[in-house]
């Protein structure tokens, strides 16, 4: 799932195995609890984007191997495009979808083959057309992000213990593999200011962020405790300046900018069993979080902080 933070609202991606629900995206009001609108798909949704003028949803639907947009003024489905063949194989499945920063109809999406691993590709398309060159990868990137600009993509392999990092340059004929940088360790992460930011499973205190010209790693989060577990997943609310991380017992807030802790909100429950099966966290509003369990999604309302 995705939050818009210009229409304060989250979109989830459902299947036809969901109870009571089509294949579709679910239109949910956080601070209202409740789902106000599906748009319909003719086939189940997975890895989502937003354009950075929210107006475009980019959903990838890996049973039919495409990338279908949602223009979400009119929260209407638009025209598949397809991801191509690999050579063994008539279908490809997203992997993950990065929007061009200032575009709404140029997108980047890594793929891989629906019949065997090890035969990743990225790839450009112009409202749907995709432009010529398309590294196949081996295993160098099923996560996707463009830097400050549409010239580079940073791609991680999140499938392999190392997580190697692969910097692309984009041109106008496709993507190009600039260099690469082997055992960073980023798993799942969102790029910022010039540097790439951990998001998932972060078990070391402090959380190391990644300079991606030179693939060093600096200590930048600081925490006054190490929770149980590690922290879980991070969210990074770059428009306020702020990381949240999810830990078992609660949420931490750091300052983006320095890395300070700023607060600390304990769950109710005090523990996170319920959370094995999580599989994403966003923050939402100025005080809101979403943590998707399995099938569900858990919304929060951050109010008094149990420490700073």
């Amino acid at each position: 799932f995705i939050y818009d933070d210009q229409r304060a609202l989250v979109y989830a991606s459902i299947a036809a195995l969901a109870e009571k629900q089509t294949n579709g995206i679910a239109v949910i009001d956080p601070q209202a609890g409740a789902v106000v609108a599906t748009i319909a798909l003719s086939s189940a949704p997975s890895v989502m984007a937003l354009s950075d003028d929210r107006s475009i949803l980019y959903v990838g639907l890996p049973e039919v191997g495409a990338v279908q947009p949602i223009n979400l003024t009119t929260r209407s489905a638009g025209s598949q495009f397809s991801l191509g063949v690999s050579s063994e194989c008539a279908r490809r499945i997203p992997e993950d979808i990065a929007v061009a920063p200032g575009s709404n109809a140029v997108v980047a999406v890594a793929s891989s083959s629906a019949c065997s691993t090890g035969f990743n590709r990225v790839a450009v398309f112009d409202n749907g057309k995709v432009r010529a060159s398309q590294p196949d990868l081996g295993y160098d990137a099923n996560r996707i992000e463009y830097g400050a600009d549409g010239s580079i993509i940073y791609g991680v392999d999140t499938t392999t213990t190392g997580n190697a990092l692969t910097v692309f340059e984009v041109g106008a004929s496709g993507v190009t593999v600039k260099r690469k940088f082997s055992e960073i360790g980023l798993s799942d992460f969102r790029y910022f200011d010039g540097l790439l930011y951990r998001v998932k499973d972060i078990f070391s205190n402090p959380v190391k962020v990644v300079n991606p010209e030179s693939g060093l790693a600096t200590n930048l989060f600081q925490f006054p405790e190490q929770p149980p577990f590690g922290f879980r997943y991070g969210s990074l609310d770059a428009a306020n300046k702020k990381m949240y991380f999810l830990t078992a017992t609660g949420i931490r807030i750091n300052d983006l900018n320095t890395g300070q802790p700023l607060a600390f909100y304990e769950f109710p429950v005090g523990e996170i069993v319920a959370y094995r099966d999580l599989t994403k966290f966003v923050y939402w509003g100025r005080r809101g979080v979403a943590i998707a369990n399995g099938n569900s999604i858990d919304i929060f309302t951050l109010y008094k902080p149990t420490t700073p």
